[in-house]
Parts: structure tokens; sequence; C-alpha cells
């Protein structure tokens, strides 16, 4: 594996965080609960 990342998987989190972000700003979510709200919706 290389030091740089993937442009494709560097976009994957991207997204993958705009998401996530997008729920837990209109649903209460812990910060323990996040890794399972986001294996949920994977």
């Amino acid at each position: 594996m290389t030091d740089e990342t993937d442009p494709v998987a560097a976009e994957l989190i991207e997204l993958t965080a705009d998401i996530v972000s997008a729920y837990v700003s209109k649903n209460p979510v812990p910060a323990t609960g996040l890794p399972e709200t986001i294996a949920i919706r994977a």
C-alpha cells in the first residue's frame, strides 16, 4: 500500500462523511453510536 490515497477511495470517504454528517444533524446519535449508525446504513 502506498502513502497516497486512491482518488476513488478518497471520494467515497468524503461522500460517506457528508451523508453521516447530514444524518446526525437531524437525528440524535451519541458519539459512541456513530460506528453502529454507519454500519447499519452501509
